[in-house]
């Protein structure tokens, strides 16, 4: 409703211009790039709300994060979630 009345917008960070879909969602709305937020790891976000394993969703909640928002482990290590 809110796409036919073009009264929405798709806004994503810059540092992927070319992401999946995007040749459709231009078509029915406008696109935004916005400058990547350091420290904010959009994979770690959706590890958090959306993976199936509870355990999985957990770790990644309480995970220590480096610069770029990546979990690491105790020695610094990206952990693979």
């Amino acid at each position: 409703q809110d796409i036919e009345a073009g009264s929405c917008c798709y806004a994503r960070g810059d540092d992927m211009l070319n992401f999946p879909g995007r040749e459709w969602v231009e078509k029915v709305m406008p696109v935004h790039f916005v400058p990547r937020t350091e420290s904010c790891s959009s994979t770690l976000i959706r590890t958090i709300y959306h993976a199936d394993d509870p355990e999985i969703r957990k770790k990644a909640a309480f995970a220590n994060t480096r610069y770029d928002g990546k979990p690491i482990d105790g020695e610094g290590n990206v952990l693979k979630l």
